[in-house]
């Protein structure tokens, strides 16, 4: 081999191995949104919800079906590598809830550790119906149509090609 061409297999290699190695990169991702401490301080029972909104901004998500009203600002980083799962780094979440009058009632803070995890249910809900394979899926709908015709009612409109 000559020095010109071991010298591009080099630096070919080499180029192929950069690529490779940085493709394994760790991507860290940050979700939603955690207000500073400053922010949160300010936040007291007895404020109404307008000021909340004021001061730390609107939450991430709401609790729909509770009384009193719940408001959560909930804010996640995760980390990739590659093709791999993502991997929970840090999670929180800060809790205001308002009493029916629309004031604070209490401010709480979860972290990861407090979270539970979900299993959801695997049922599969029964279609009623019959089950096509896939040539009865393809050509199912060969000759169902019919062209509308006068004596129906349709009217047909003009070809504008002719």
């Amino acid at each position: 081999m000559t020095k010109a061409r071991q010298s591009s297999f080099k630096l070919a290699l080499a180029t192929a191995a950069a690529l490779g190695l940085g493709a394994c990169y760790a991507n860290v991702e940050v979700r939603g949104y955690i207000p500073d401490e400053e922010l949160l301080a300010k936040v007291a029972v007895g404020l109404p919800k307008s000021e909340i909104e004021v001061i730390l901004g609107s939450p991430s998500a709401a609790a729909t079906f509770n009384q009193p009203e719940i408001w959560y600002y909930i804010s996640r980083r995760v980390e990739r590598v590659a093709f791999l799962e993502e991997r929970l780094i840090d999670q929180r979440v800060v809790e205001v809830e308002f009493d029916r009058g629309g004031r604070v009632s209490g401010v709480k803070r979860y972290a990861a550790a407090d979270g539970r995890p979900i299993v959801p249910i695997e049922r599969i809900t029964p279609t009623h119906g019959k089950e096509l394979n896939a040539l009865e899926q393809l050509f199912g709908n060969v000759g169902r149509f019919n062209k509308p015709s006068d004596s129906e009612g349709g009217r047909r409109l003009p070809d504008p090609m002719r």
